[in-house]
């Protein structure tokens, strides 16, 4: 499978990294370790997936926000579809408890909580919030979080290099990925228990 990406990639670049970028939209800290980890296999540069990892971090949010805001115009001009509103009372109330927070508060909430994480960043599009306000505030959350997988996933690199078995690179990488994601969801409760703690 490796040799058959190697082979891909050198071929068929601009295919690689187009699916790349849609794999890092959707579900980008996996994908930056996962490519991150296996870049000395790969033969991909660090730069390249630190950039791609930052682009595809900001490209999600950003699309969120951008599908939440124009979708609301164009569904108000349709008659029927304009008369639908949020009925998921569970997601009003925890955007109305965190409607007074400030915009950073209120993206870290909404980015390290994965069940919200789409309606919340949509629901920001829909309001009356600045798109370059919105920008400035997810941006350094981006770029740290990224860096953080990121760094992760070169450490993981360097002990991935000094194996050539295959089997057991892949099994350390999943190990990685489920401590990872586990710990990156520990991080986030803990930063929303402590804005929240601040607001109460």
């Amino acid at each position: 499978m490796i040799d058959f990406a190697l082979t891909f990639a050198h071929q068929y670049p601009i295919v690689f990294y187009s699916i790349i970028i849609i794999a890092l939209l959707l579900e980008g800290p996996i994908v930056i370790f996962t490519l991150t980890s296996l870049s000395g296999v790969l033969n991909l540069p660090l730069w390249v997936i630190f950039i791609l990892a930052i682009i595809g971090d900001a490209g999600g949010d950003i699309l969120h926000f951008l599908v939440g805001k124009y979708s609301k115009k164009l569904i108000s001009k349709i008659p029927f579809f304009s008369k639908i509103k949020i009925k998921n009372q569970s997601f009003l109330n925890f955007y109305q408890k965190i409607k007074e927070y400030p915009l950073l508060e209120k993206l870290i909430i909404i980015k390290y909580t994965p069940p919200l994480t789409t309606p919340g960043l949509l629901y920001l599009g829909s309001s009356e919030l600045d798109f370059y306000h919105f920008l400035k505030s997810t941006l350094p959350l981006c770029l740290i979080s990224s860096a953080l997988v990121f760094s992760i996933g070169v450490c993981f690199s360097g002990r991935a290099n000094l194996t050539n078995h295959i089997n057991l690179i892949l099994i350390g990488l999943g190990v990685c990925l489920f401590i990872l994601t586990k710990g990156m969801r520990r991080v986030g409760k803990k930063l929303v228990q402590t804005i929240e703690k601040k607001h109460k």
